[in-house]
C-alpha cells in the first residue's frame, strides 16, 4: 500500500493507456504527409497545363511566322520563326531549366512549316522530392494557303446598270487590279476568270464542243460566242461535266450580251479590257427603260455563279483549254466574287424564289469545293441583302456599296484578301 499517496508504476501506465490526450496530434501527423503529397501534385498538375498551353501558343505563333517567310527562303523563314520565339519565351523561360525550339519546312506541294518546342521545367513540389523535372513536347503546322489563288468574278450587266453604275464598275474592276498586282511574285499566282452576266452568259467559241446536239454544235462554231440562258432546271447549278449538263443553245439569240466571260488565265489584259469597256458604257445605258426585249433584260445571278463554280471545279479541268484549267484545292486558294445590283427577276422557266433557291444552292456548291465566296451588292434592296449575305456564308464576306467609292473600296478589300499572303494553322 502506497501510506504516502503517489501514484504506483502500474497506475500510472493504466492511465497513460487510457488518455486520450495528444492523439488528435499525432493522427494529424500520419494523415497530413499524404495530404501534403496529394496538394502538390495539384499545384504540379495546374504548373504544367499553364506551361503547356504557353507553349503551344508559342508554336502556333512561330509557325505562322516562319511559313510566312518562306516564299523568300527557308533562312528567313528560320529567322522570323526564331525571332517570334525567342520574344514570347523571354517571359516564360524564368520558370523552365531548358528549352529548345526546332523549325522544318516543306515546299511542295504548298508551302508548310513544321515546329516542335522541347522544354522542361522544376516542378513546385515533385522536383523536390527526387521526381525530377517535368518534360513538355509540343508541336505546330502552318500552310501558306493563299500564294496561288483562282478567281472568278460575277458582274451584273442587267439594264439597271445604267451608264453611272457601269462607270463605277469599272472603277472597281480597276482597284481590285491595283490591289492584287503588286503581289505577284515568281513563287505566286493570281488568275482570273470574269462571267458578266444578265439573262443569259456568253462563253467562247470553244464551248460549242460542250453541245449535246452535233448539228447545233456545227452551227455554233461559227457564232461569235456560244450563249446560254437561265433555265429551271438542277442542272443548271450543277458542276457536272458538260456532257452531264445536257447544254443547249439559247433558244432566242437575241437575248445574247457581246460580252463574253472568259475562263481563268493568268494574264489580266482581258480584264483590264473589260475594266476600261466598263467605263466607257454605250449611250442607251442611261436608261433601263425598254430593254425589256433585248439580251440586258433580266437578272439571273445563279446562272453567272454556276459558271463561277464551273470554271473553278476541277471536275472541269479536262473540259477547259490547258492554260485555262482550274487546279486542286489543295495547291491553291479559290474564291468567287458576285456582284449584283437588283433583285433575281422571275422568267417563264422559273419563278423569283425558284431561282433564290437555286443561287443559294451554287454557293453551298461553291463553298463545298472550297471556294471562298464574297458578294457585293450595289444599292440593292434589303431583300437581296438577305439573299447576298447567305450566299456569301454569313455577314462577314457580304459586301454593301451604295455609291461608286464604296463600290471601289468594297473591290479594293476583296482584292487585298485575295492578294495577301495569309498562312493558316493546320492540325
Amino acid at each position: 500500500m502506497n501510506t504516502f499517496g503517489r501514484p504506483t508504476f502500474r497506475g500510472a501506465t493504466r492511465r497513460f493507456g487510457c488518455s486520450r490526450t495528444g492523439h488528435a496530434g499525432i493522427m494529424f501527423s500520419i494523415l497530413a504527409m499524404p495530404l501534403i503529397l496529394a496538394i502538390g501534385f495539384v499545384l504540379d498538375l495546374a504548373q504544367a497545363n499553364r506551361y503547356r498551353s504557353e507553349l503551344q501558343n508559342v508554336a502556333d505563333a512561330v509557325a505562322l511566322s516562319a511559313v510566312n517567310g518562306l516564299p523568300l527562303s527557308d533562312t528567313q523563314g528560320q529567322i522570323d520563326g526564331k525571332t517570334i520565339y525567342d520574344s514570347m519565351m523571354a517571359s516564360i523561360r524564368a520558370g523552365l531549366l531548358s528549352d529548345n525550339v526546332t523549325i522544318t519546312f516543306q515546299k511542295t506541294p504548298v508551302f508548310k512549316a513544321f515546329i516542335a518546342i522541347n522544354a522542361t521545367a522544376k516542378g513546385i513540389f515533385g522536383n523536390n522530392i527526387g521526381l525530377g523535372p517535368i518534360r513538355y513536347e509540343v508541336k505546330s503546322q502552318a500552310v501558306l494557303s493563299a500564294n496561288h489563288a483562282e478567281v472568278a468574278m460575277v458582274v451584273d450587266l442587267s439594264g439597271s446598270m445604267t451608264t453611272s453604275r457601269m462607270r463605277a464598275l469599272g472603277n472597281a474592276m480597276t482597284e481590285f487590279d491595283n490591289a492584287v498586282k503588286d503581289s505577284i511574285t515568281p513563287t505566286s499566282s493570281i488568275r482570273i476568270a470574269v462571267i458578266p452576266f444578265a439573262q443569259t452568259v456568253t462563253l467562247p467559241t470553244y464551248a460549242a464542243n460542250w453541245l449535246n446536239d452535233p448539228k447545233e454544235a456545227i452551227a455554233a462554231a461559227a457564232m461569235p460566242g456560244i450563249c446560254f440562258e437561265a433555265k429551271d432546271t438542277t442542272l443548271d447549278v450543277s458542276s457536272a461535266t458538260p456532257s452531264g449538263l445536257a447544254l443547249k443553245l439559247i433558244s432566242n439569240p437575241a437575248r445574247c450580251m457581246p460580252e463574253q466571260a472568259f475562263a481563268l488565265t493568268d494574264s489580266f489584259t482581258k480584264f483590264r479590257a473589260m475594266a476600261t469597256a466598263f467605263k466607257n458604257p454605250p449611250a442607251w445605258r442611261s436608261t433601263w427603260r425598254g430593254l425589256e426585249k433585248g439580251p440586258y433584260w433580266g437578272t439571273a445571278i445563279y446562272l453567272g455563279a454556276s459558271w463561277a463554280n464551273r470554271f473553278l471545279s476541277q471536275s472541269w479541268a479536262s473540259s477547259l483549254p490547258a492554260s485555262a484549267a482550274p487546279r486542286s484545292p489543295n495547291k491553291v486558294s479559290k474564291f468567287a466574287i458576285i456582284m449584283t445590283d437588283g433583285e433575281q427577276l422571275s422568267l417563264d422557266s422559273y419563278s423569283v424564289s425558284q431561282a433564290d433557291s437555286m443561287l443559294l444552292s451554287t454557293c453551298n456548291n461553291l463553298r463545298a469545293n472550297a471556294v471562298e465566296v464574297f458578294t457585293v451588292g450595289f444599292a440593292v434592296t434589303a431583300a437581296s441583302k438577305t439573299l447576298l449575305e447567305r450566299c456569301a456564308g454569313g455577314a462577314k464576306n457580304y459586301i454593301a456599296a451604295n455609291s461608286e467609292a464604296e463600290l471601289k473600296t468594297a473591290f479594293e478589300r476583296i482584292g487585298r484578301a485575295v492578294a495577301e499572303t495569309i498562312p493558316r494553322l493546320v492540325y
